[in-house]
């Protein structure tokens, strides 16, 4: 290839990474834009002639920190102002329908651009904005309850303002399904935005009353949007798991035992349990809170035979406000070596020290030979799995990044356990001192 065909073979595939390249007056100073359309809602025609509104409120600071345009004949409008930087400009749109109050488009951002003609598209907005969502409402605990046929209240307490609620309040009665609008357009928004409030259901004892705080809803500006379907839990939960690994190997425990009783605190159904881990090692408390709280108990774990049960007594579980899971705690079980040893620089926590482990005596050891490297805060953890609860005694290569050597560390000592035993501090070394003994 000639000097001259390579130098527009690389031309070529530089242009294709900018859409400017080449074309005169594409690249303009910052500035920000927006294009959009309305349509009325009774028909889907366009709303043509009505004023459409700018308010800049944060952000980049704008050559007018307010505009109005006007929608043509099909409905459609823009508007482009210069910026002072680049970034974003935060505001709110407010719509002038011909037939009904004006309402605001809040919550927005527009970035700004140094292309010319580039706009952020909205689209298509309706000449009156609704909430035309349903919630599946379930009572929070495990297995979930399903709210059917109550009642619920939804009291507004912030955001953006509705008509038509009686006495402050939405209420409805729930189908068999747990399902009630939301507001399923029932309630006209004064303007577009998340409608905010306490989301309340009244379930018979020993359930009772309970409240789901600060729920947003959003009233939407877009034209005759799908409807959207929002499972919400209420009430406080408890869905706390265990989880059992394989001392050593870190293997999920399918089909071990776990009991719960309780001993104080919140009131819960049931107070006492069993349950088996599953197939990821893992089991759910299945209880349901009947009050805010700590619930409080004792817990008993049964891995399979031979290995070894253990009790954890006195334990403390708060409730909580959310729709998903807690994992409580990870417990190992069976026999082995769970150890870590804290590496260190000059005092220094040091990330990325290669540790070699090579059992050389001992219990049999399942893998008799491993590598681990030092976390952040110059933990490393060294793990094997045995037969029985004893002692393996492996040699440890150490290898830390430069400019610090290897060195060797013979005939360290490794507790084999079994039962309920956390983590064993294996030992402390400095890199750039090896302690006494350590092989270069």
């Amino acid at each position: 290839m000639s000097r001259r065909l390579t130098f527009l073979a690389l031309l070529t595939a530089a242009s294709a990474c900018d859409p400017c390249t080449g074309v005169v007056g594409c690249t303009v100073s910052s500035h920000v834009g927006a294009s959009g359309r309305v349509l009325n809602e009774a028909d889907g025609s366009p709303a043509a002639g009505i004023p459409i509104d700018f308010v800049r409120t944060g952000g980049v600071a704008l050559e007018r920190d307010s505009m109005r345009v006007v929608t043509d004949r099909e409905g459609q409008f823009e508007f482009d102002v210069t910026a002072s930087a680049t970034g974003a400009a935060t505001g709110y749109f407010r719509v002038h329908p011909a037939d009904s109050a004006a309402y605001r488009v809040t919550g927005l951002e527009l970035s700004t651009s140094n292309r010319k003609g580039e706009a952020r598209t909205f689209g298509p907005w309706t000449t009156r904005p609704h909430v035309p969502d349903i919630a599946e409402i379930y009572i929070r605990g495990a297995p979930p309850l399903l709210a059917a046929s109550q009642t619920i209240e939804f009291r507004p307490t912030s955001g953006v303002a509705v008509e038509g609620l009686t006495g402050g309040v939405f209420r409805k009665v729930s189908a068999s399904n747990g399902w009630v609008p939301l507001f399923g357009s029932e309630l006209r928004p004064l303007d577009a935005g998340d409608v905010i409030g306490d989301l309340t259901v009244f379930m018979p004892d020993p359930i009772g009353t309970v409240v789901r705080r600060d729920v947003h809803v959003e009233a939407t500006p877009l034209f005759r949007p799908g409807l959207t379907i929002h499972r919400l839990g209420v009430g406080p939960s408890l869905e706390y798991h265990i989880a059992l690994l394989r001392r050593g190997l870190g293997q999920a425990v399918e089909g071990a035992s776990v009991s719960f009783q309780r001993t104080g605190g919140v009131a819960v159904i049931p107070p006492d349990w069993t349950g088996a881990t599953d197939v990821a090692g893992r089991v759910a408390f299945p209880v349901r809170a009947l009050a805010s709280g700590v619930l409080t108990g004792d817990l008993k774990v049964v891995p399979p035979s031979p290995w070894k049960a253990f009790e954890r007594k006195a334990l403390s579980f708060p409730t909580f406000e959310a729709d998903t899971a807690i994992l409580y705690k990870v417990f190992e079980v069976g026999p082995g070596v769970s150890t870590y040893a804290v590496l260190r620089a000059r005092g220094a926590p040091i990330k990325g020290v290669r540790v070699e482990f090579r059992r050389t005596g001992g219990l049999d050891a399942n893998p008799i030979f491993f590598a681990a490297v030092s976390n952040d805060s110059g933990y490393v953890f060294l793990n094997t799995a045995t037969q029985t609860a004893g002692e393996v005694i492996a040699d440890l290569t150490i290898r830390p990044p430069s400019p610090y050597g290897r060195f060797v560390l013979r005939g360290v000592r490794f507790p084999a356990v079994d039962g309920d035993a956390d983590p064993v501090l294996i030992g402390q070394w400095d890199v750039a001192s090896p302690p006494a003994g350590a092989q270069q």
